[in-house]
């Protein structure tokens, strides 16, 4: 007979299998990583493994920047804040001009050439720094348009001049800002006759008269520290030029303020405004000179400084004198001075003064 399905007996097989299901359970649960109490000792017991290190969420760190070179005039080496365009003014230097000089502190550059009856005149070149007057303003020689041609196309300013002469600077690469270009940009000294050198002007008045005209560019200067072999040489405290036998120039060491001053036949070039004319290095020059095809208004041939080309030159700075020579083998080509073996002679940053002094005009040291 059966019995009923509750009072079965259990068959071996089936109790074998809850028995390991039961088994698995409690391994499982002893195993488990939960926060239960009744965890086994040994669970709660074992040393926990040493976090991971979190990756790092900061940012490389950047590179420094490289510091940005420090903007330099190419014509006196010092810091500038932008480069200027180039302006170029003839002023007067006869006896009688010279106790109305002035604006040519301000100038970078300044250029002492050969005139008519012996006498010399300046051009002055800025481009670095504003002149709030200039003068007195004097006319131009033809030989200042190949001067000028080493700074590209320039302002150019001056009170007139001969025919002929205005007409090559008309075909000359210049921008013409003279008296009979833009008057309104000149002052007649007051009281004064109409004669050229009462003229007077200002960078402001001649940059602002007309477009165009170049920024200032590389004109062959080198500037740098007193080499060592000219540090060594015995110093030289003074140089003098004698144009002739009406014009001489001296330039002496001012070893206080490490500056050249300059005088006029033995006297100190001092400017209408008091400032004494100043140079950081002062250039000889040695030019082979030659007639102009154009005369002045006395009817006398100008003298015609030759700047292309080569030949001897002596640097004065710092109270020491160095002898190379400069070379400028075209117009357009700047003027180098260089030692024999070619190397560029380095000029002491600050203005620059250069004498175009005739071959064989013999000057003196001291």
């Amino acid at each position: 007979m059966r019995l009923p399905a509750r009072s079965r007996p259990v068959r071996p097989r089936r109790v074998a299998a809850a028995v390991v299901a039961l088994t698995l359970a409690s391994s499982a649960a002893a195993c488990s990583g939960g926060d239960d109490s009744g965890s086994s000792s040994q669970a709660s017991t074992s040393p926990s493994p040493s976090p991971s290190p979190s990756p790092s969420t900061s940012p490389p760190a950047s590179p420094s920047p490289s510091p940005t070179p420090q903007l330099r005039s190419a014509l006196t080496g010092l810091p500038v804040t932008q480069l200027g365009r180039v302006l170029a003014v003839k002023v007067d230097n006869a006896p009688l001009a010279r106790r109305f000089q002035v604006g040519l502190d301000s100038a970078d550059v300044v250029y002492e050439e050969v005139a008519e009856a012996g006498l010399t005149r300046f051009l002055a070149v800025f481009a670095s720094q504003p002149a709030p007057k200039i003068g007195p303003v004097r006319s131009v020689r033809e030989s200042d348009l190949e001067l000028l041609r080493q700074y590209g196309k320039v302002l150019f300013g001056f009170s007139g001049g001969n025919k002929g002469v205005l007409r090559t600077v008309a075909r000359a690469q210049i921008v013409d800002v003279s008296y009979d270009a833009v008057p309104a940009a000149y002052d007649l000294r007051k009281g004064e006759r109409r004669d050229a050198y009462n003229f007077y002007t200002s960078t402001s008045r001649l940059l602002t008269s007309r477009a165009g005209g170049e920024t200032e560019k590389p004109v062959g200067f080198t500037f740098g520290a007193l080499p060592a072999a000219a540090a060594a040489a015995p110093p030289v405290s003074s140089v003098a030029v004698p144009w002739s036998d009406k014009s001489s120039t001296g330039f002496t060491y001012d070893a206080n303020n490490l500056v050249w001053l300059r005088s006029n036949n033995g006297t100190p070039a001092t400017m209408s405004d008091g400032a004494r004319m100043r140079a950081g290095t002062v250039i000889v020059q040695y030019v082979a000179t030659r007639q102009s095809q154009y005369v002045d208004v006395a009817g006398s041939r100008t003298p015609y400084s030759v700047t292309i080309g080569g030949g001897k030159a002596e640097i004065y700075r710092e109270g020491r004198k160095i002898v190379g020579q400069w070379v400028r083998p075209t117009a357009t080509h700047g003027t180098r001075f260089v030692y024999a073996g070619g190397t560029d002679i380095p000029l002491k940053p600050g203005p620059v003064w250069v004498l175009l002094v005739p071959q064989g005009v013999r000057i003196t040291n001291t």
